[in-house]
């Protein structure tokens, strides 16, 4: 229905885990990404009592109380649904050391490089193997940011496994496969802010690290989204990071394929054709 549902092919996984090969509209919004508290933010303009469906009981509790009048259901991560269709080929041992996610700067946003240049003193003193510095594709292509630490880490592999731009609306599910494939093929990552990457690596079984982020420009900077990140930062082992990734994800709320196609309206020739209709009807207002 929403251009979002389609972030990383989230709709197609989904949809997949349903037993649907041929993916269908939702009549709702699908949480795009962790997120400490509500599955969407306040602002968002959501179409009267449409449903949402977010991945954790956190996300539920939060969204419910910040979107009243909304039916909201924790079905799990389509990350965790994929990871199920891929386990069965997913028993490899890394061949690399270091997998860093640099928290995502524009070149505009005060203390951008500083942020980043950082981040590098943080990862000289890890003494990795191997260091690959996986970067956002604005990140990548700015021509400034890559340079950066292609400069300061010269033995670093400098790359993007996220969807070209405009990433933000394709439906291309392969960008998660590719993302979990390199993260098993690192024994570590590391990130300076609380990432989806970094609770995909710990439930992965990786050893994932929260470094601390200076200045702390990034969101969250309160409630309890800065809460976990106050607790994950003091650890040095990534256990606290494991302890909690599989209920971020919301692990415990994945649906068999019948309750997933009740629950996300999949059934129902109507919801799905008004779906379809609003979802084209977005498209050419450029919503």
């Amino acid at each position: 229905m929403h251009p979002s549902n389609d972030y990383y092919g989230h709709e197609m996984i989904l949809s997949w885990a349903a037993s649907i090969h041929r993916p269908k509209r939702t009549f709702g919004y699908i949480q795009h990404g962790w997120k400490p508290e509500s599955g969407f933010p306040a602002d968002m303009r959501l179409i009267p009592r449409a449903p949402l469906f977010v991945w954790s009981e956190a996300n539920r509790t939060a969204t419910a109380t910040r979107h009243p009048g909304h039916a909201v259901e924790a079905i799990g991560a389509p990350f965790l649904y994929l990871h199920e269709f891929l386990k069965p080929a997913l028993a490899r041992e890394p061949t690399k050391d270091l997998l860093v996610y640099p928290c995502h700067q524009l070149r505009s946003a005060p203390l951008a490089s500083e942020v980043h240049s950082t981040l590098i003193d943080q990862v000289r003193d890890l003494d990795a193997t191997s260091t690959t510095v996986n970067l956002h594709p604005y990140e990548f292509d700015d021509g400034h940011t890559g340079a950066l630490y292609q400069t300061d880490l010269p033995e670093a592999t400098i790359t993007t496994n996220w969807l070209r731009p405009p990433w933000v609306v394709s439906d291309d599910p392969t960008m998660l496969i590719r993302q979990i494939l390199q993260i098993l093929d690192h024994r570590r990552v590391v990130s300076n802010c609380l990432t989806t990457a970094l609770l995909y690596a710990s439930y992965l079984g990786r050893d994932a690290q929260l470094l601390r982020h200076p200045e702390r420009r990034q969101p969250p900077t309160e409630g309890r989204g800065k809460a976990l990140h106050e607790e994950l930062e003091q650890a040095t082992d990534g256990e606290p990071l494991r302890a909690i990734a599989g209920a971020e994800l919301g692990a415990d709320h994945l649906r068999t394929p019948d309750e997933l196609r009740a629950i996300m309206g999949w059934d129902s020739t109507v919801r799905t054709t008004v779906a379809a209709v609003i979802r084209r009807f977005s498209t050419r207002r450029g919503a």
